[in-house]
């Protein structure tokens, strides 16, 4: 059998993106419609007390770069929710000076949009971005263009007209927003708010600005929240590895093996899981590697990445099996990523993976030391998911997630690796 793999690429006309074709890969007794139903449910934040197959989670819409759908776009996230059959979609926020979400992942739109003035969308006027043409970026030399894109079908939009808008084509969707920086309490009160939403979304947070649960209620409570935001607002804490040794580096861990690491990430987990709000999940990326694999010459960097890898491992199983943990949250989600790259492309001579800078909208290049294989693992659907510990996945590649899932349910090992080639940019020597 070949590799699993259903984003089927082909090259289209006046650009180097992929466009691709759905052809799913899935058992003679599955149907497509059947695995949608089973791993993309609907209404899933009124299902939480309930035991479901693992849910897969569309990461930035069904984009389509070729085909001129950008990510974060009302046509991408229509193509989920909506012809894709979809319930379940993952959405970026940012906030402009003047408060209002819009859904665009960079902190500044040079990706996505030609505002004419490099800077971040928090020094932006809402009227000054919203409504503005989305557009795709080239990539020629393994670099994203500045003055070759095409202009898209889709604007710049609010978060509430994306919700809006993709709630009254699926009522029955649930979408998750990644609330990033020093940005997430602000949207936590919104969000109270808007009682139209409620059981409807999902709040990701991270530890980058909030070093403990305390600071991050008090932040919320400083935000003017309404009354009911504990109880109306859910919430999904997320803990990157590499993030758990810069906390045992705050909390002043200076061996750094894998136990202090560990221990910084549950500390950390602990002070939010204490606090009194509607925590829905918790997220962390899994690899399932271990410092045991490394050889003796391995890099500090790489050791640290390995050591991390292992502790948020050791972290999924705390999350899942502890019984404190358990009987004081007993419906408390496990939640991973499927992704390795944002694309891949030649750059003189040599295809390397990018990801695109946060803070800057370019690209820039994945590491290429035996990290990799931490980020490759992270990328191969399947891989995050070993050891029947999550119950989420939020996924670059949902389908094959799902296809995965239905043979294993039907007693089948498929083959995949991490390769996205939906999202390889062809160069000129490729057919």
């Amino acid at each position: 059998m070949q590799l699993v793999c259903q984003r089927k690429p082909r090259r289209v006309q006046s650009t180097n993106w992929p466009s691709y074709d759905l052809e799913w890969d899935l058992p003679s007794s599955v149907s497509a419609a059947q695995v949608l139903a089973t791993y993309s449910s609907p209404n899933l934040l009124q299902k939480i007390d309930e035991k479901l197959d693992v849910q897969v989670v569309e990461h930035r819409g069904m984009y389509n770069l070729g085909e001129g759908v950008q990510e974060c776009t009302k046509s991408a996230i229509l193509a989920a929710i909506g012809s894709g059959g979809r319930n379940l979609c993952e959405i970026d926020v940012a906030l402009t000076a003047d408060g209002v979400p819009i859904v665009a992942h960079e902190f500044n739109l040079f990706r996505v949009a030609a505002l004419g003035e490099d800077k971040p969308v928090r020094e932006f006027h809402s009227h000054e971005v919203v409504g503005k043409d989305v557009i795709i970026r080239e990539v020629e030399n393994g670099r994203i263009s500045e003055s070759n894109y095409r202009v898209t079908d889709d604007a710049i939009s609010t978060l509430e007209d994306i919700l809006d808008t993709a709630l009254a084509v699926n009522p029955h969707s649930t979408f998750i927003l990644d609330g990033r920086e020093y940005e997430a309490h602000l949207i936590v009160a919104w969000l109270s708010y808007k009682e139209e939403y409620f059981g409807k979304v999902a709040l990701l947070f991270y530890t980058f600005k909030y070093h403990d649960g305390d600071q991050f209620v008090a932040s919320v409570e400083g935000a003017e929240p309404n009354s009911g935001w504990r109880k109306n607002v859910y919430l999904m804490p997320m803990i990157f590895p590499q993030e758990m040794v810069r906390i045992a580096k705050d909390l002043g861990y200076t061996q750094l093996t894998t136990d202090e690491i560990f221990e910084a990430g549950k500390y950390w987990i602990d002070t939010v899981l204490t606090q009194d709000m509607n925590i829905f999940a918790v997220q962390t990326m899994l690899s399932h590697v271990s410092e045991d694999e490394l050889d003796d010459d391995a890099t500090e960097e790489e050791l640290l990445a390995y050591r991390a890898s292992e502790a948020s491992t050791r972290l999924a199983f705390y999350i899942k099996r502890d019984p404190n943990v358990r009987e004081a949250r007993p419906h408390l989600k496990l939640s991973t990523g499927t992704r390795c790259y944002d694309f891949t492309a030649v750059r003189d001579g040599r295809r390397l993976e990018f990801h695109n800078d946060f803070f800057t909208g370019m690209e820039s290049p994945r590491e290429t030391d035996l990290r990799r294989y931490i980020r490759h693992r992270y990328g191969t659907p399947g891989v995050p998911l070993l050891r029947d510990l999550p119950d989420l996945v939020i996924s670059d590649r949902s389908e094959d997630d799902m296809a995965l899932l239905a043979w294993k349910r039907a007693g089948i090992v498929r083959e995949v690796d991490w390769r996205t080639p939906h999202l390889d940019v062809y160069s000129s020597d490729d057919d």
